[in-house]
């Protein structure tokens, strides 16, 4: 049976595993550690206890020396080295008893030990009393034979002492290293382990998530494109919901797209037709095809012929932009003359021009360049027409062109009132104004910039405008000199 995880489980897991992994690997490895320190513990211990037992031998030897080389020199010295080493036999023995208080099977062994040392340092001071004393050689000859006897004897007990201790603690000098070995192992063990768990977990994801998420990405391209989505991703976590959503959404944008399209196929056909009939009519009354009418009559006629050409105006924008905006509107790019474009569109707002009383400056240029000749001829006439809406009376329009390396720029200045820093970029988008009045007052739709950005992007260039506030505005234009057909 297949798990239906979510991303949330898929999340935990991929933390869970290697933690528990993690937990259990420390717990062996501290219990590894703490049975090689056990182990190097119980080694170093025996040691000390081993060389402490040969020590007591070793000061009961070099006592029993010093007070032969204090009989021969009757140096000070070696009597007092003969005192501080039979002083440090029972010191050395009661270290011992304190180092095996957690071995009582080793008592008795130190018991003897403690015995015959004892018996030993009762020879030695007998010994140094006679020397002390000035006895013969005779007597202290008894002595040095007793002495000598004691310390075979003493020497049997240690080493009885040593192997007892050996087998009570059981000393295996391997035991130590084998246990680092297993330490180092289970080291190399576990970084391995964890390693392919790493491996196995992004594999898993990789399988599960990653590749569903490709899915994802790719619908998405396939989106803009306007092209077919991939099938639904498989699963039920929410990868698998976001797709279904993002398939609802395409259908929903194809939908919208396919109504937008009707939508504009009614405007052009149902609305157009019939408001250029209407005002085909009403102009044919103001010429007076229907008869002489009164002058208030006039003045109503005068105003529904304007209102449907504004109607019939922006219906055109509406299309216009939605064609070029879809890649429909095919550039006609010929051998252009700038100067017959200047001419042409200032000749078509000169009369608009003459009414907001502003005065249009058109210079004198010989630049030809390729381009589609009416549609920049409309790009000027909707910027001439901006600034002479903008402009206050008595202030000047002016059209001018350069020729920068292989572009051609051109500008239309003007000396209104301009346009805000955080304006400069959205009034090239539709229906963006800076001021929401201007559409009432200006009779402006905010679809001509939008029109002349299209047209503009469709040559291959660039639109803008440098302004200050109070200052004016200057709109330009880059297009390059050669079109690429």
């Amino acid at each position: 049976m297949r798990l239906s995880l979510q991303l949330k489980d898929k999340a935990l897991i991929l933390v869970a595993v290697p933690l528990a992994f993690q937990l259990i690997f420390v717990a062996t490895l501290t219990l590894l550690l703490r049975q090689a320190e056990t182990e190097t513990l119980r080694e170093s211990h025996s040691k000390l206890i081993l060389a402490e037992s040969n020590s007591v031998l070793r000061n009961f030897i070099d006592a029993g020396m010093a007070l032969y080389m204090y009989q021969l020199s009757d140096s000070q010295t070696f009597l007092e080295r003969f005192q501080d080493l039979s002083e440090s036999i029972p010191s050395k023995i009661k270290t011992l008893r304190v180092m095996l208080r957690d071995s009582p099977n080793q008592t008795e062994a130190l018991n003897r030990v403690e015995r015959v040392s004892n018996a030993g340092l009762k020879i030695l001071g007998q010994a140094s009393l006679l020397i002390s004393e000035g006895q013969s050689v005779s007597q202290l000859k008894n002595s040095r034979q007793e002495l000598n006897n004691m310390i075979q004897e003493l020497m049997s007990e240690i080493q009885r002492f040593s192997k007892e201790q050996e087998r009570a603690e059981q000393v295996n000098p391997e035991a130590a290293s084998q246990a680092k070995d297993m330490v180092v192992r289970w080291l190399s063990v576990g970084v391995m382990v964890n390693i392919v768990i790493a491996v196995l977990l992004a594999l898993y994801f990789n399988r599960s998530t990653t590749r569903r998420l490709d899915v994802l990405m790719d619908n998405t391209d396939h989106l803009a494109r306007g092209e077919t989505l991939s099938p639904f991703v498989e699963g039920t976590d929410e990868i698998a919901k976001l797709d279904k959503v993002f398939h609802r959404m395409a259908d929903a944008l194809i939908e919208a797209a396919r109504r937008k399209q009707e939508l504009m196929a009614m405007v052009a056909h149902d609305l157009r037709t019939p408001l250029t009939s209407i005002r085909a009519s009403l102009s044919l009354m103001q010429m007076g095809a229907m008869g002489e009418m009164p002058d208030k009559a006039k003045l109503q006629i005068d105003g529904a012929e304007k209102n449907t050409k504004r109607l019939i105006n922006l219906i055109n924008d509406l299309l216009d932009i939605e064609k070029m905006e879809a890649g429909k509107m095919e550039m006609k790019y010929c051998d252009c003359v700038l100067q017959e474009i200047f001419d042409e569109a200032a000749e078509s707002v000169l009369e608009f021009a003459k009414n907001a009383k502003v005065d249009i400056s058109v210079a004198e240029t010989p630049i030809t360049f390729q381009g589609d000749q009416e549609r920049l001829v409309r790009v000027l006439i909707n910027l001439l027409g901006n600034a002479i809406k903008f402009s206050p009376a008595n202030s000047k329009v002016v059209l001018s062109a350069e020729k920068k390396d292989d572009w051609l720029e051109m500008r239309v200045t003007d000396q209104g009132r301009g346009i805000p820093a955080e304006f400069k970029e959205k009034i090239f988008i539709r229906f963006q104004q800076v001021d929401p009045q201007d559409k009432q007052e200006k009779q402006g739709t905010g679809l001509g910039l939008a029109i002349c950005k299209a047209i503009v992007d469709g040559h291959n260039g660039t639109i803008g405008v440098d302004s200050e506030t109070g200052k004016g505005s200057s709109f330009w234009i880059r297009i390059p000199m050669k079109q690429s057909v």
